[in-house]
């Protein structure tokens, strides 16, 4: 039991570390005009024979007039490209927008045809911390081996497994949102790619979930062995045994048990266990 014990904790210890670790990398990553170690969740590319044009809804601000290329995405902002090989201009960049971002691609000889990303999906991206700080908490409380099988660190783990699953799942509606919004609009010819960031959120997805089923086997395997040391060594009262008990209760209510003789109290039922030994 010791040795599955220890082999339980080192797996939850370790997966839960990677998920958290992980986890942080892709909460304080903010892509910039480089795409050097860029965690982007995916990226939008555009044909360049249909003339568009986008707008931050954000700031009103109209950033490419005409000959958008790409676009990439990222947890709290994100970047264009233009046609002539320029380079990436991100929105904020180096800054943080927690409230998200927003804006909407045009065609310009056809006004009407246009998609817009919304900032609710974006704004869904403070997940990503909050799941962070859950994960670090859990992974405190299964540090320590006499804590890591409880039951609070248990409900700990499942909740961390549940946030980072909906997390991961946010993300996934994100760029779904966006490629169905392209091939809606069909006449932009836009193509969304899945990038890195999306990509490694099924590590810590994969790596909660193995540390969740270790806590609860281990938690499982501790309370069966705890139901097995009360059924070989059951509690006794000190005061007295099952029989005592029975023996006492057939002489009625206490104040029966006192046979008064020569004005001095005497204990009947004392009396009749003693000629019973008799």
């Amino acid at each position: 039991m010791a040795d599955l014990r220890t082999k339980l904790h080192i797996i939850a210890l370790l997966s839960l570390a990677t998920a958290l670790a992980l986890l942080i990398l892709l909460s304080v990553s903010n892509i910039s005009d480089s795409r050097n170690g860029a965690l982007e969740l995916g990226m939008a590319a555009f044909n360049g024979a249909s003339p568009t044009k986008l707008v931050d809804r954000k700031t009103g601000e109209t950033v490419v007039a005409e000959g958008l290329s790409r676009i990439r995405y990222g947890l709290w902002n994100y970047c264009w490209e233009l046609l002539d090989g320029s380079g990436f201009t991100c929105s904020k960049s180096g800054e943080y927008t927690p409230l998200g971002y927003s804006h909407t691609i045009y065609r310009t000889d056809q006004f009407p045809i246009s998609f817009t990303v919304r900032a609710g999906f974006t704004r869904a991206s403070v997940l990503h911390p909050i799941t962070s700080v859950l994960a670090f908490i859990t992974l405190l409380s299964i540090l320590l081996k006499r804590t890591a099988f409880k039951w609070y660190t248990a409900i700990l783990v499942t909740l961390t497994v549940m946030m980072v699953v909906a997390t991961f799942a946010v993300d996934i509606a994100f760029m779904v949102n966006i490629a169905q919004g392209l091939r809606d609009n069909a006449s932009l010819n836009g193509y969304l790619f899945v990038d890195a960031g999306l990509l490694l959120m099924i590590i810590p997805t994969i790596a909660s979930n193995i540390a969740c089923i270790a806590i609860w086997f281990g938690h499982w395997k501790e309370h069966c062995a705890t139901l097995a040391e009360r059924a070989e060594y059951p509690f006794v009262p000190p005061s007295a045994t099952a029989v005592d008990k029975k023996a006492s209760s057939a002489y009625g209510p206490w104040w029966k048990r006192f046979q008064w003789t020569n004005g001095s109290a005497v204990q009947g039922d004392a009396d009749q266990r003693s000629e019973r030994s008799v």
